[in-house]
């Protein structure tokens, strides 16, 4: 339960920063999304791996996807979780034209 918790809320997190920094956003979602308990309560790790998929100024749909891993941290014996900054990120973007 406190996996699938902080997953939800580690998605979210990341939406909403992508939507505030990048307006144009038209989808984003998760292709991974796994958490793993590294001290009960305390640290996780998640997993991740997600598409963002933006129209180009010429009409053209671009997709960029980014994966990594990030810890979450506790401080209240896991009712909340706090992100570090991701260990790993690496990303890949393609063009698709729509025409």
């Amino acid at each position: 339960e406190d996996n699938a918790r902080a997953e939800t809320n580690f998605a979210k997190m990341i939406v909403e920063t992508i939507k505030a920094k990048r307006p144009n956003v038209t989808d984003v979602h998760f292709l991974q999304l796994y958490t793993e308990v590294l001290e009960e309560n305390k640290s996780m790790r998640a997993h991740f791996k997600y598409e963002i998929e933006e129209p180009t100024v010429n009409g053209d749909i671009s997709t960029q996807t980014i994966s990594g891993i990030a810890q979450l941290k506790s401080q209240d014996n896991g009712e909340s979780w706090l992100v570090q900054i991701p260990d790993s990120v690496s990303d890949e973007i393609n063009f698709k034209n729509e025409a």
